[in-house]
C-alpha cells in the first residue's frame, strides 16, 4: 500500500512542477475579470459616443480559451467587458470620426483592468498637381509620385503612398494627415525629383513638380 501512495505523492508533485503557471484542465472554478475604460479622440480628448469595443484571447493562462468578445459602449464612450480570465488580449475599438484601433493591451490577472483608448481622426487632406519639364513646362505623362512622412502632428501614422499620374501628368494622393512629408518623382525621359513639403491647414495642398529633361546639362 505505502509504494502505491509515494507513487501518487509523486505525480502529484510533477504535476505541480509541470504547471508553473497554474492551468488545470476540469478547474473547479476559476475567477473572472473585468476590462473597462472610455474611448476617447485623441486631438482634443473628447469622448467617442456608442464605439464598438472587441476583444480577443491570444494567450491563455488560467482558465478555458474565449471566443473573441465585443461589446457597445455607452454614449459617453465607456465600455466595459465582463467573464474574462486570466490571459493576453488584443483589444479592437471603432468608432464614427476616427480611425479604428487595434493594441496589445497585456495580461489580465488578479484584478480588473481599466484600458483609456485615444483613435485617431481620419485623415482630411489631400495633395495634388502636375508633373511638367523644367524647360518648357510640358506635361510629363505618367508620372511615380512617391510620399513619405517625415513628421507628423504626435500620435498620428502614416504609410509611405505611390501614385502613378494621369496622361497629362496630374496626380492625386488624398487621406493625409498634417505635417511635413518627402515627394519624390520619377517619369520616363526625366531625372528623379525630391523635395520636402508640408501639407498643413489647408484641406488641399496644390505642388506642381517641375522635373529636368534626361540629358539636360
Amino acid at each position: 500500500m505505502r509504494p502505491i501512495f509515494l507513487t501518487l505523492m509523486v505525480l502529484a508533485l510533477v504535476a505541480c512542477i509541470d504547471d508553473p503557471q497554474d492551468i488545470q484542465v476540469n478547474p473547479v472554478q476559476h475567477p473572472f475579470y473585468t476590462l473597462h475604460g472610455r474611448v476617447y479622440l485623441s486631438t482634443d480628448s473628447s469622448y467617442i459616443p456608442f464605439p464598438i469595443v472587441r476583444v480577443t484571447m491570444f494567450e491563455l493562462y488560467q482558465g478555458d480559451w474565449l471566443p473573441m468578445k465585443h461589446t457597445t459602449g455607452d454614449s459617453l464612450g465607456f465600455y466595459q467587458i465582463d467573464s474574462l480570465y486570466r490571459g493576453a488580449y488584443v483589444l479592437e475599438v471603432s468608432g464614427t470620426g476616427a480611425v479604428r484601433y487595434t493594441a496589445n493591451i497585456g495580461m489580465i490577472q488578479y484584478a480588473d483592468k481599466e484600458v483609456d483608448v485615444y483613435m485617431l481622426p481620419p485623415p482630411d487632406r489631400t495633395l495634388r498637381g502636375h508633373v511638367r519639364f523644367s524647360t518648357d513646362s510640358s506635361a510629363i505623362a505618367y508620372p511615380t509620385i512617391s510620399l513619405e512622412a517625415l513628421e507628423l502632428d504626435e500620435g498620428m501614422m502614416e504609410e509611405a503612398r505611390e501614385v502613378t499620374g494621369a496622361v497629362t501628368g496630374a496626380y492625386v494622393i488624398d487621406s493625409l494627415y498634417r505635417g511635413l512629408y518627402r515627394l519624390d518623382a520619377e517619369a520616363a525621359g526625366a531625372q528623379p525629383f525630391s523635395h520636402d513639403l508640408g501639407i498643413m491647414n489647408s484641406q488641399i495642398r496644390e505642388f506642381d513638380v517641375f522635373m529636368n529633361p534626361l540629358h539636360s546639362r
